[in-house]
């Protein structure tokens, strides 16, 4: 039988725990705008890209400005969601899946 101690002496291992979330396009149910203003959300599935709304349905808030230059931060939003779409349609012709990965002590509500 093994003998852990070194001339009598016991060795301490220390290990660090770390837990994170992983997911895939596949664990995405909804994607959700939520208002900055009075919280509420309007959610839809991943498969079905929605543009953001120009207000808010609740209160009214102004979501994004509706100019007639659309500069490319404008539609990241949407970029997002149809990025989202499109891999979960194509991810079998892959040999791969894209997953993202989130510090379990760092999501926010």
């Amino acid at each position: 039988m093994a003998d852990n101690s070194t001339f009598g002496m016991e060795r301490e291992a220390r290990m660090t725990l770390e837990r994170k979330i992983v997911v895939s396009t596949q664990d995405i149910k909804t994607i959700s705008y939520e208002c900055k203003t009075c919280g509420a959300r309007v959610s839809f599935s991943p498969d079905k890209a929605l543009d953001a709304m120009g207000q808010c349905f609740s209160c009214k808030a102004k979501w994004k400005e509706e100019t007639p230059s659309v500069t490319r931060e404008d539609g990241n939003a949407l970029k997002l969601a149809e990025a989202v779409a499109g891999l979960r349609m194509s991810e079998q012709r892959y040999g791969f899946r894209v997953l993202f990965e989130f510090d379990e002590t760092k999501i926010s509500n």
